[in-house]
């Protein structure tokens, strides 16, 4: 029942995993490679590999978690203000010239449900970045609806603040909306199909996939964005599986709870 299709390249404008991601979003590279070993081992290249992308996981967690807290959102703060009612264009302009949606996208775009909740504390803080987004209509409708800008790899804030972008231009990709419609599609038939294979999803992995749905199909509600097949009244069988019902089958670690 569980997808084990292989995760999808990495590779969406950065240079090569690990912590140098900060300089690649910001400004000059910071290489934080172990050095191989002599020996090509293929543990020893998975294990460095793992621990490359473990690095930038935990780094672009803690972007999307700054985000979400610098982000606007008139319903979150007690005290409105003028940059939580009308965000300055220039907020908007950083947002969608920085690589963030680009990472954005390349998360929404791994089909691979296992892969994804091996990596829940990334998905999660990505999901709260779009949810406090999504609370502002103007910051919704370019940030998620909106097609994104995609620079060349060289091509980052710094550059553009200071140097503009020379000789290169940008050029647009598939909105954030698309990629989490595609994404949630996998979630619902994925918690249908937790109803009628419930043994398949009562250890600690399992259970996690099952809340990583539920979250990302409630995002989808909260954005309120439906599939194309949905639009034209074609279901392929999927049905919204009731709170309830999931939470029957197994309860999410408590380490979820403490941590979102």
């Amino acid at each position: 029942m569980r997808s084990h299709t292989q995760a999808p390249n990495k590779d969406t404008g950065y240079d090569s995993g690990g912590l140098e991601d900060w300089g690649g979003m910001f400004g000059g590279y910071i290489h934080m490679h172990a050095t191989p070993r002599a020996n090509n081992d293929d543990v020893g290249e998975k294990m460095r590999a793992d621990g490359a992308e473990k690095a930038a996981d935990q780094f672009h967690k803690l972007i999307f978690s700054f985000l979400t807290t610098l982000l606007p959102s008139p319903d979150a703060r007690a005290s409105d203000t003028s940059f939580d009612d009308a965000p300055p264009v220039a907020l908007v302009s950083i947002l969608l010239n920085s690589k963030i949606l680009d990472k954005a996208a390349e998360l929404f775009r791994n089909d691979s449900l296992d892969d994804a909740t091996g990596r829940k504390g990334l998905y999660m803080a990505l999901i709260g970045f779009l949810r406090v987004g999504g609370t502002h209509g103007a910051l919704k409708k370019k940030i998620v609806y909106g097609e994104r800008v995609v620079w060349h790899d060289s091509i980052n804030l710094l550059v553009l603040s200071f140097q503009g972008p020379g000789k290169y231009r940008s050029q647009t990709g598939s909105s954030l909306a698309s990629g989490l419609r595609n994404l949630n599609i996998q979630s619902e038939i994925m918690l249908r199909g937790a109803l009628a294979s419930r043994h398949e999803f009562t250890d600690t992995h399992g259970t996690d996939m099952l809340w990583l749905c539920r979250m990302i199909s409630d995002l989808s509600s909260h954005l309120r964005i439906e599939s194309q097949d949905a639009r034209a009244g074609k279901t392929h069988g999927i049905v919204e599986v009731a709170d309830d019902a999931v939470w029957s089958i197994n309860r999410p670690t408590p380490s979820l709870y403490k941590t979102y």
